[in-house]
């Protein structure tokens, strides 16, 4: 066994580990989120050679904000060769997503080495966060997020080495170049990555304390890659209308960030839950504070993206903490290290024991937790695909439907698909579907209004329903 294998034991195998056991849980189907349906919309259209933002679902004013009509290349890129094999298998489709996940989990072992973690200690902050509950519930998704999860941590890392190795002084050309097309390559993923380009400009300035050669050419391309990639690729200017000035909404936002450490031990009873998040806070809290003394760019990242998600005044989503969670753990770790050092060699120990235990036992109940099998809510119904069907034969190419989750519709029907109206009086709902065009309302029993929206649909012609579904002619 070589000497580097035997330094990073530990975190060899424990990722091998994690990747079988993310290769053996791997579900058919998919769950009814609709994010999933547009991003195999793009994969299909770059497999095919059509245009990458044509799919047949119809954005209206409704559903402008929530449901955007495109998302950023780099995901359905990496997507479009298995759809070209698999079409819509699932099972084969989510080996992507698993697949980038894997791959940085290495990364993050290597940034927290960077951060001044132990081996030890940077290899069980990638088991935490493998085996958080968070992490367990985005594995059967197929969405940008472990995309996005490896283009960061390879940037962040990229970047701690060019300062590292003074390269920036050596090789500004060369390395403006590199950090250019990493930034780009991060934006492709997802637009959020607009935060880890504040923080490196932040960061060039806040240590240079002048604008150097090597910011202004590394500004000067990503600007021109940005207007290339806007103008050809993709435009993700349409997210800017997601933001909007209130006070309100931003103290709103505080408290669901705040409490976030908790999905880590999702799983958990509470007061193991809160538990282990409160700890974790207080120790990332110390670990952070004493990292801004002489801040990199991964502080000025995190503070960037938690400050941008506070200010989205679209909503929250635990989801959005992702690419955070590793970082948060990496530094909770840093700061127990620290305080550790202070105490006495037995109550390290055993204090240090104890804590694995209680993480060990968190871990194993977020796996107990996991289902297995096909997934039972979503596309995968028996009755999904009977409607569809139906809708299929039904309506002709131009025919358009109104359901609860018009980008699922839109994909597995390939007809026009919008979001219902949000009238809530029966005579107005109805007369807004003939207003924008609805040839078919479906309605589903599982969705949270199915009841209100059928009182809305009453005096409609029911021209079919198999129990799940039931579908209207306005």
């Amino acid at each position: 066994m070589s000497p580097t294998i035997r330094r990073h034991a530990l975190f060899l195998a424990g990722f091998l580990l994690i990747a079988a056991f993310y290769a053996a849980t791997i579900r058919p189907s998919h769950d009814w989120g609709g994010d999933f349906s547009v991003y195999v919309w793009h994969a299909r259209n770059l497999a095919s050679g059509q245009p990458y933002a044509a799919t047949t679902f119809l954005v209206t004013p409704q559903s402008a904000r929530n449901h955007p009509f495109s998302y950023p290349p780099l995901f359905p890129l990496l997507l479009a060769p298995l759809y070209a094999v698999a079409g819509l298998d699932f099972q084969l489709l989510k080996i992507l997503p698993v697949a980038l996940f894997l791959i940085s989990l290495p990364l993050y072992y290597l940034l927290g080495l960077r951060l001044a973690l132990s081996r030890t200690a940077s290899a069980c902050c990638v088991f935490v966060f493998a085996f958080s509950a968070l992490a367990l519930s985005l594995k059967d998704s197929l969405l940008a997020d472990s995309t996005y999860l490896v283009a960061s941590a390879a940037t962040l890392l990229v970047i701690l080495r060019v300062y590292e190795k003074n390269a920036d002084v050596r090789h500004p050309v060369k390395t403006s170049v590199l950090i250019a097309l990493c930034l780009m390559i991060c934006y492709s993923a997802k637009a959020t990555a607009l935060a880890l380009v504040l923080a490196f400009a932040f960061h060039e300035l806040f240590r240079s304390r002048r604008i150097r050669l090597f910011a202004l050419i590394t500004g000067a391309l990503f600007t021109v890659l940005f207007l290339v990639y806007t103008r050809y690729l993709y435009d993700s200017r349409q997210y800017s209308d997601q933001f909007f000035f209130s006070w309100q909404t931003y103290l709103a936002n505080i408290k669901p960030y705040l409490l976030s450490p908790a999905v880590i031990w999702g799983r958990s009873p509470a007061p193991l839950r809160y538990l282990l998040a409160g700890g974790s806070l207080l120790f990332a809290a110390g670990g952070f504070l004493r990292r801004l003394r002489a801040p990199s760019v991964v502080e000025l990242f995190l503070i960037i993206s938690v400050t941008v998600l506070i200010l989205y005044t679209e909503g929250t989503s635990l989801r959005y903490v992702f690419p955070l969670i590793p970082l948060f753990l990496i530094y909770a770790a840093g700061g127990l290290a620290w305080a550790a050092s202070r105490w006495t060699q037995q109550r390290r120990h055993t204090g240090l024991v104890a804590l694995g235990i209680l993480l060990a036992v968190a871990a194993a109940i977020n796996i107990a937790a996991v289902e297995h099998g096909p997934i039972v809510e979503g596309v995968g119904k028996p009755s999904f695909a009977a409607v569809c069907e139906f809708l299929k034969r039904d309506l002709p190419p131009e025919g358009v439907i109104a359901s609860w989750n018009p980008r699922v519709f839109a994909l597995f029907t390939e007809r026009p698909s919008a979001l219902y109206p949000k009238a809530i009086n029966p005579a107005e709902f109805q007369r807004e579907l003939r207003r924008i065009g609805i040839s078919r309302l479906v309605v589903y029993s599982g969705q949270l209004d199915a009841a209100a929206l059928r009182n809305r649909a009453a005096g409609l012609p029911l021209i079919y329903d198999n129990g799940e579904f039931a579908v209207y002619r306005p």
